[in-house]
């Protein structure tokens, strides 16, 4: 072993205003055996030469730079550089408590953990007030005081409305990632949620820390606040359906209610994406083919208990003329009271 810890890799784009926030939370971390890897995914603004600094100035510090290549990319080149016993992924507009590092360590090797997961404060770029509690957006309903095998700990999310697929939001085992070949499926958005249940799915043990040491931030023109592309979203939900698919063939002892789950509830997003699509949008071939190339797995995992998404999938358009009526009808009958 190489005494290295954990591996923090943070990709950086176009992110000046923020990313010194973020170094310095790395800088200030009380768990002293890390390595920073800088991924520069071909910023065009001062970014780049700031990390530059860091890397000049603390030896605990890398920086790589590539051609842009999209989030997925810049983390795969960072994971394929990680060398600690665990890695962590932060983003670079985003920052972690002092304390943060450590406090994750120590639970991971105490419970010889593949995989921690735990929470973030959110605060609004204009206000510096962190948030977190009841309500909040990263905070769990379920209390998890156990140590679960992976598949075990997605139900439980499930049931409980817990699902929380950032993987600024967990500590990893690296040997678990490397072991399964793991990576982030690249050109995609919402890549987390594929790597997540991936993840998951294929660990022995899983925990839950409900303590929030990562602070997200919310800012406009981020993946998070930019309105929503609901062509670009549909491909990732293709693109993840697909590579689930594949996965599951590799791992057969994963198929089951808690994988079927997963399946359908991505199945549902792709539904209501088309929803939100305009009929130019809906009429494109590109559009058509995401849908297409996923209509084979409908029959798989939506039988006879779904005969509404059956009927989207092969009746779009009727399906939709239906949803119509049925608002239009409730419209009428609220007026009539």
């Amino acid at each position: 072993m190489n005494g290295i810890k954990v591996s923090v890799v943070v990709p950086i784009y176009n992110v000046e205003k923020y990313v010194v926030e973020c170094l310095n939370s790395l800088e200030r971390q009380t768990l002293k055996d890390i390595e920073v890897i800088m991924v520069n995914d071909g910023s065009t603004d001062s970014s780049g030469m700031i990390a530059a600094e860091y890397e000049r100035r603390n030896e605990k510090f890398c920086l790589v730079s590539r051609e842009n290549g999209g989030l997925s990319a810049a983390r795969n080149t960072g994971l394929n550089m990680a060398s600690g016993k665990y890695v962590y992924f932060l983003d670079a507009d985003d920052y972690l408590l002092d304390e943060s590092l450590e406090i994750l360590y120590n639970k991971a090797e105490k419970d010889n953990l593949d995989v921690l997961q735990f929470v973030a404060y959110t605060f609004e770029d204009d206000k510096r007030q962190l948030i977190w509690g009841k309500g909040s957006t990263y905070c769990y309903i379920g209390k998890y005081d156990g140590i679960y095998k992976g598949i075990r700990a997605l139900q439980l999310f499930a049931d409980n409305g817990d699902i929380y697929p950032s993987c600024c939001l967990m500590l990893t085992r690296l040997d678990t990632i490397k072991e399964n070949n793991l990576s982030f499926y690249e050109g995609i958005i919402h890549e987390d949620n594929l790597f997540h249940w991936e993840l998951l799915s294929i660990s022995e043990r899983v925990s839950v820390l409900n303590q929030p040491l990562y602070c997200r931030r919310y800012r406009a023109g981020s993946i998070t606040t930019s309105p929503p592309d609901w062509r670009t979203k549909a491909y990732a939900s293709s693109c993840s359906l697909l590579a689930a698919e594949k996965f599951i063939e590799q791992h057969p002892e994963i198929a089951g209610a808690t994988t079927m789950w997963y399946m359908m509830s991505w199945l549902n997003l792709m539904k209501q994406y088309w929803f939100f699509m305009d009929n130019a949008t809906r009429n494109e071939p590109v559009v058509k083919s995401y849908y297409d190339a996923v209509s084979h797995i409908v029959s798989q995992y939506a039988g006879r208990e779904n005969k509404s998404m059956r009927l989207f999938w092969n009746y779009r358009r009727i399906y939709s003329m239906c949803r119509m009526v049925k608002v239009i009808i409730k419209s009428k009958l609220k007026r009539w009271k």
